[in-house]
């Protein structure tokens, strides 16, 4: 046999495709086994041992059971999204408990305390690990290779300015700002790769928009998303979501893109962790967000409590 398994006390637990754990005799002739590959018994493909020297407990092969909605973006199949589920204190039988541990505690009311409301925008500090923060690196000379890259991959499709479009209508709207860097002060910045994804379906109207790596990180490095603290689980119970919907009268739908640019990067700090360049002609031109940026790995946590805030500050709305 030629396929990996877990050896316990009790016997051997293989995993993978059910045919690498099968003898020769045992597969049907159009499936071929590799001889002498991690075999442990010298004449194992050529005669069966006793089943009190070899035995099997079983054969895990999982096959699904439903369909999959996430199927068509997640190529590499169901095991690494239901790991979490896997290991969740549900599963293990655990007892789930709705308070917060003193650590969390402790950095929500942090967070809490730094949200304040200037010049009809929400301004924040964001909650870091600090041991963490500090270890992050500021990733330069990748980011700038990749640039080059989506540079060198979007102007053969005649896309590269509709891509830079995107980033002049986020400076119009103050989402980003230009800043001089200097080479020399590179490494005092985080700079994050950026790549495009590309629609050219004929419905669709923006064909071209960035997506920002905050997870990006070299060998034995720090991303920004691990030195982040990500908050405490803010996901709803989905039967209690469709009774409430189907209770009330009223249902309010928002974008929830415009709450993110309500929300203001209150130290020059952390507005120096969310660096990028973008090349315009000849030219490298540097930028970095001032405002919260979509998808990194803290944003729902940030937004659950400042509409938290607003919902204080301004009962009436």
């Amino acid at each position: 046999m030629y396929g990996a398994a877990f050896s316990t006390p009790r016997g051997l637990v293989p995993f993978g495709n059910s045919r690498c754990s099968m003898y020769e005799n045992q597969l049907k002739p159009r499936h071929k086994v590799k001889r002498g590959a991690n075999i442990n018994y010298p004449s194992l493909l050529d005669k069966t041992p006793p089943l009190s020297e070899f035995r099997i407990n079983f054969v895990l092969n999982p096959e699904e059971k439903y369909p999959d909605p996430l199927k068509a973006w997640f190529e590499e199949g169901n095991v690494k999204r239901g790991l979490e589920n896997m290991f969740s204190m549900e599963s293990l039988g655990l007892p789930i408990t709705e308070e917060l541990s003193t650590v969390d505690e402790e950095m929500v009311q942090k967070f809490r305390n730094t949200i304040s409301y200037k010049d009809g925008r929400y301004h924040v500090q964001l909650p870091w690990y600090e041991d963490k923060v500090k270890s992050v690196p500021s990733n330069h000379n990748a980011a700038l290779k990749i640039l080059e890259r989506v540079v060198k991959d979007l102007e053969k499709k005649g896309l590269y300015d509709k891509y830079v479009d995107i980033f002049r209508q986020q400076e119009d709207e103050g989402i980003i700002e230009e800043i001089t860097v200097t080479p020399e002060d590179f490494q005092k910045y985080i700079w994050i790769p950026h790549r495009p994804v590309l629609k050219l379906a004929d419905q669709t109207t923006t064909k071209v928009r960035p997506v920002f790596n905050c997870s990006y990180k070299g060998a034995n490095a720090t991303s920004l998303n691990e030195a982040a603290y990500p908050g405490v689980n803010l996901m709803g119970d989905m039967l209690e979501l469709l009774i409430r919907f189907r209770a009330n009268k009223y249902v309010l739908l928002a974008d929830i893109r415009k709450a993110f640019l309500m929300i203001r990067l209150e130290l020059e700090e952390d507005r120096n962790r969310f660096c990028f360049s973008l090349k315009k002609g000849d030219n490298l031109h540097c930028y970095r967000y001032s405002t919260i940026l979509f998808g990194f790995n803290v944003s729902p946590f940030i937004l659950n409590y400042v509409l938290k805030y607003h919902a204080e500050k301004f009962p009436a709305d």
